[in-house]
């Protein structure tokens, strides 16, 4: 028998075993067969065609390469997702892309999957950086040259481009504030030792030494998806602003760490306006607890965080008034700070904010955390039993409609209550006279119906919403007939009656807000 065609039939068999066998990416199995073919199976086809050329043999190893290069770039979307533990995956197909010399098919076949598995509505934004982001990684470690990384990079920042949350969900991962941002480490791989032998066993030192090139900097690719570093910075800035705002401490060490990480990649110019928000939430501690110190112990129930206005992204100033008790802590709080600080005076912005709330009744104690909109209504009724809505309007100094919003608030949470003369009480106890009871009923009335409509509808239409997020993110909003058509394209076979039941559920659920008529659109938080 001609040995070249018996290795070829050999060579089908290793491609059954290999297939039959397929390794997880967590752990490399090259090597042990490469060591099979040349320690097995080499011998044993020498015993039977009496002789073995040293073509055939490496005709066997080719081969072996050939069917773990396959194997890879098949799983490749999965070893760029689970990467770094899918590490030695990447480094057998590092290998065997040299051995077999299929560069071209890799790129082709990298362009072909993230076009088809990533690039498409039913992915969420985040998803989309995140997986970005692992991609330079693993192809930095593929390719240092980065012309893998090159000819992907154009396609998914133009398919970014498209999407408006794209920019905060890049921020988000350069901050450490996305999901699974724990496991997002953006400092750049270097290769492995393992590799490294690996390479170096089979003769490769001159590919080896390919690899000490400078990768791709992570930061700087993600920032030249946007077309100038100043929307960026913007952008930054604005979010900054939010986490900083939403603090309930003065602790900096997390936005100083993400600016200093941003000073290597833009110049502190640049920057300035972010260092000096940090900066006045650092003299806000001190300043808090100078004037508080000043005060009598009852009244240091506040923590107030002093900003520069001109510094600061431009803030909603919503004008209402609070119960005495807190109206006379923030007047005898401006005057101290007049006397610390001469020539300033503060404008407060208490829509902004949360109140830590203590509530005692004849029968429990509340602790919740609200909004200072929220605290100051029920600090309305202190010392009160019974209010109007109108009393309450004129307390606030808020519109009717803003008043029963935060009336209802309280209402669900079993603190107040709604009279038969349209007047609102407290709830001293959870058992007087059905307080709860009639609240309750007429809440299941007002839901009973669209929370049976959400029942009624079908997992198959449920498992549609990411695809819904997404494609509102995208889009914008969208009239239903539009969204029923283009999930069909991704398999919807239920009815349009249905679509629109559950488009409807998500607006219960605070997901999607109705933009007039059949138009839908994601709701703006």
């Amino acid at each position: 028998m001609n040995s070249y065609k018996y290795a070829r039939k050999q060579g089908t068999a290793i491609e059954d075993c290999v297939q039959h066998n397929e390794s997880p990416m967590e752990q490399s199995y090259l090597e042990q067969y490469l060591c099979w073919g040349r320690d097995t199976l080499v011998p044993w086809l020498n015993k039977v065609l009496g002789s073995c050329s040293d073509i055939t043999g490496n005709q066997i190893e080719y081969h072996i390469y050939q069917v773990f290069c396959n194997l890879r770039i098949n799983k490749l979307f999965e070893i760029i997702v689970d990467f770094p533990n899918s590490e030695p995956a990447l480094t057998e197909l590092k290998v065997c892309v040299f051995e077999t010399d299929r560069y071209k098919f890799l790129k082709a076949s990298l362009n072909r999957i993230i076009s088809r598995r990533l690039l498409h509505l039913g992915a969420q934004t985040s998803d989309i950086v995140s997986i970005f982001v692992s991609s330079i990684k693993c192809l930095n470690f593929l390719d240092p040259t980065a012309d893998l990384l090159s000819s992907i990079s154009m396609l998914i920042r133009n398919y970014l481009r498209t999407r408006p949350d794209s920019m905060r969900s890049v921020i988000n991962i350069l901050t450490g504030d996305a999901k699974d941002s724990d496991d997002m480490d953006l400092e750049n791989s270097t290769i492995s030792n393992t590799f490294s032998d690996i390479l170096l066993r089979n003769g490769f030192k001159g590919k080896v030494l390919r690899d000490q090139q400078l990768p791709a900097d992570i930061t700087t690719t993600l920032v030249k998806i946007f077309d100038s570093p100043d929307v960026f910075i913007k952008e930054f800035q604005t979010l900054l602003g939010d986490r900083l705002i939403s603090r309930s401490d003065y602790e900096t060490d997390r936005e100083l760490k993400n600016l200093e990480l941003l000073k290597k990649h833009f110049s502190e110019a640049k920057l300035h306006q972010c260092e000096v928000m940090i900066k006045d939430l650092m003299d806000s501690k001190r300043i808090n607890t100078n004037i508080c110190n000043n005060m009598d112990p009852e009244s240091r129930f506040v923590n107030m965080k002093v900003l520069s206005r001109l510094f600061w992204p431009q803030f909603t100033f919503e004008p209402q008034n609070h119960p005495p008790c807190v109206s006379r802590f923030l007047e005898k709080y401006d005057a101290l700070y007049s006397k610390l600080k001469s020539m300033r005076s503060l404008r407060h912005l208490t829509n902004y904010g949360t109140v830590d709330l203590d509530l005692e009744f004849e029968d429990r104690t509340l602790s919740l955390t609200v909004t200072p909109a929220q605290a100051s209504i029920i600090g309305f009724f202190d010392g009160k039993d019974t209010l109007s809505l109108s009393q309450l309007v004129n307390l606030s100094g808020k519109s009717a409609q803003s008043v029963e919003k935060l009336v209802s608030f309280w209402k669900s949470k079993g603190v107040l209550k709604q009279n038969m003369n349209a007047t609102i009480s407290v709830v001293e106890r959870i058992d007087d006279e059905g307080a709860l009871v009639e609240q309750e009923m007429t809440d299941v009335r007002g839901h009973e119906e669209v929370e049976q409509n959400v029942e009624a509808i079908p997992e198959t239409v449920k498992m549609f919403r990411p695809f819904v997020q997404a494609m509102l993110g995208n889009l914008g909003s969208l009239p239903v007939d539009r969204i029923y058509t283009s999930l069909k394209a991704f398999g919807f076979t239920e009815s349009q009656d249905k679509l629109r039941a559950y488009l409807d559920s998500l607006i219960e659920e605070d997901l999607l807000e109705a933009a007039g008529g059949n138009v839908y659109s994601l709701l703006k938080k």
